[in-house]
């Protein structure tokens, strides 16, 4: 329960917040760039707490998919696209989240998937409810305007709360802490593509061309040495 209730503090709790005001700074994809750093700090994490190991590949995948991150994140004169909040924010959900893969990784040798996403769900929302009222001086009729944002927060609550997570504990508990989380350099990829049909965000050159050296390190760091 120990390692559930550390679990649950990592995410949903703080992930969520520090996303979230994170978003409040930044575009969509500018953001999803930057938590796709993930994959580059949970290999370190790993190898201190789990022992895990990687190839050369697989560093060199990552110094390729960091690039196209970078690539994502400033613009012709090489200057920011975002905030110095924002960037605070952002960074510490990306350590946050290496965190909780760590604690992750443990709880897969133990739980089924499906039961980690329940338990720390409801250890999450224990979290949340006061800090929720604390913080943002919730009320009733607060609660009623969340009508207007049915469909969002369903898709939030149903997608990016349970179905994600239970695959995410499932693909843990086959790959690994520091090769499951290489699939985060995805998310930027898919941001783009769905800010830009449901937004109407702009898709520019240089963000498809970061794009496309996410996915070239992604299917770097996935190859291994053969022996001779």
């Amino acid at each position: 329960m120990k390692l559930f209730a550390l679990a649950a503090l990592f995410e949903p709790f703080l992930y969520f917040i520090f996303e979230s005001y994170g978003l409040l700074n930044a575009a969509p994809v500018v953001s999803s760039a930057i938590i796709a750093t993930i994959p580059l700090f949970t290999p370190i994490a790993a190898f201190f707490f789990l022992k895990e190991r990687l190839t050369p590949w697989n560093i060199v995948g990552f110094i390729i998919s960091f690039f196209g991150v970078i690539f994502m994140l400033v613009n012709k004169s090489l200057e920011l696209t975002i905030s110095v909040k924002g960037v605070i924010f952002l960074f510490s959900a990306v350590f946050v989240a290496v965190a909780y893969s760590i604690s992750l990784r443990k709880l897969t040798l133990l739980y089924k998937p499906l039961t980690i996403t329940f338990v720390q769900n409801m250890i999450g929302m224990i979290y949340f409810i006061p800090m929720v009222f604390i913080m943002e001086k919730v009320t009733p009729s607060n609660i009623m305007g969340f009508s207007h944002y049915i469909l969002p927060l369903l898709s939030l609550g149903v997608f990016a709360s349970s179905v994600a997570y239970t695959l995410w504990a499932y693909a843990f508990s086959k790959l690994g802490a520091a090769k499951a989380n290489i699939y985060s350099n995805l998310i930027p990829v898919f941001t783009a593509i769905f800010s830009c049909i449901i937004i109407g965000e702009n898709l520019t050159l240089q963000k498809i061309s970061g794009i496309l050296l996410v996915i070239g390190g992604l299917i770097l760091s996935q190859l291994k040495f053969k022996k001779s």
